[in-house]
């Protein structure tokens, strides 16, 4: 239909490009919406209020729906939880006046999932039923409970620093926090407590793989993100799954939500307050290298640069060597009192080991966070491989092989 409209112009635009580009062109300036989705290439939406009004006839939907019971309590459960059935959307755009929107239902709810609107939950690869309903995230009032955000670390959970971001101004729109959790919510498994999803006003808590969850939190215009590991074994979190989600996360509102420009990256300490924007380091003052000194705390601690970035930048080099995040988390649960001065050997300062001591209450955790802050130190040198390890500990008087053998690293 479109090329045979620019056909019959005076002076057609001459290819398939070009007319791309004019259509991309007057989507960037808001005169249509075009996309060059699989699902969505063969359309072009001339006017963009008329999605704005398919969407308002769902959300203002009380009074129709009041006069219906049966619909009445499903749009109530829509109102109050964000979950929106296709039994409720037929419903309404059944009705007369909004007949345009039903005949076009798939179609509108294509966009409005493309734009962000609504989500979608990911569908698990075991489940056989196709989910058959949309999360729509600002019409989420209730706040979450403050018992899901505190951070403890414990025996079997270990979170992440939190990841901050804003922009240079300090003003982040609530619109822009909803269309990245739809984002998550689309791509990320849901799980349940008591039958609920954990998805609130400005907060979400979403599965990823390996036992790893995700907390998606929006305080002041800043969005903080972390990442929690539950495991039996003491195994430290994903470092290249944190680093994904990372950058995930940047391509959503980077380029997605076009943020690129403005976008400010910032760091806090696991310990932090969650509804404080205090405490907040910058990506940039972290490249430096330099020591921080955070006052989340009663009294103030220091910490290093990478304590804080470490989870979130992967690095690549010799995976095949590199001791990994469980290897270290076994072989840290057999060594014994000799810790210290295996530290001293692989090249911790008595610094770094006074600041490790007084984070870390446990001995184990203290033992592992001394291996990784040496892994650290010694990934550019590609030298955080088991064989200096064992060299070291044979060094300092611990039995390595015992060590090795019980952390089934032999």
């Amino acid at each position: 239909m479109l090329r045979r409209l620019n056909n019959a112009l005076p002076v057609p635009i001459e290819t398939d490009d070009e007319l791309k580009l004019f259509l991309r062109f007057h989507h960037e300036s808001g005169n249509i919406l075009y996309y060059s989705d699989d699902n969505l290439g063969d359309t072009i939406v001339l006017d963009p209020q008329w999605l704005i009004d398919a969407f308002k006839s769902l959300i203002t939907a009380r009074m129709f729906c009041c006069r219906k019971p049966n619909i009445f309590e499903k749009w109530i459960k829509f109102n109050e939880t964000a979950i929106l059935t296709r039994e409720l959307i037929d419903a309404i755009w059944e009705q007369k006046e909004n007949i345009v929107f039903y005949e076009h239902r798939d179609l509108l709810l294509n966009y409005l999932e493309k734009l962000g609107i609504i989500a979608k939950p990911h569908q698990l690869p075991r489940v056989t039923n196709e989910t058959d309903y949309y999360f729509v995230p600002c019409v989420l009032k209730t706040p979450p409970p403050d018992e899901l955000l505190i951070q403890k670390e414990s025996t079997d959970r270990r979170s992440t620093s939190k990841l901050c971001l804003t922009t240079e101004l300090r003003f982040l729109p609530t619109a822009v926090f909803n269309k990245l959790l739809a984002a998550c919510i689309n791509r990320l498994a849901l799980p349940e407590s008591d039958a609920k999803h954990l998805i609130f006003c400005g907060c979400a808590v979403l599965d990823l793989e390996g036992n790893h969850t995700i907390h998606l939190y929006f305080f002041d215009h800043v969005i903080q993100i972390w990442i929690t590991k539950f495991s039996s074994q003491k195994e430290e979190q994903s470092n290249r799954l944190c680093s994904q989600v990372y950058a995930f996360v940047l391509d959503i509102l980077a380029n997605g939500l076009h943020l690129s420009d403005h976008l400010k990256v910032f760091f806090k300490c696991q310990s932090s307050q969650h509804n404080s924007n205090e405490n907040m380091f910058s990506e940039e003052r972290l490249s430096k290298g330099t020591d921080v000194v955070c006052h989340c705390r009663a009294g103030r601690h220091v910490l290093q640069s990478n304590e804080l970035t470490y989870y979130w930048h992967y690095a690549e080099e010799d995976p095949e060597e590199m001791l990994t995040d469980k290897q270290i988390s076994s072989i840290a649960g057999n060594i014994g009192k000799e810790y210290q001065a295996l530290a001293f050997k692989l090249g911790l300062s008595q610094v770094e080991i006074d600041h490790i001591i007084s984070d870390f209450n446990n001995a184990v955790d203290r033992r592992t966070r001394i291996l990784l802050r040496w892994r650290d130190k010694m990934k550019k040198k590609r030298e955080a491989n088991l064989d200096t390890l064992t060299k070291a500990m044979k060094a300092v008087g611990i039995d390595s092989r015992t060590v090795l053998e019980s952390a089934e690293c032999l």
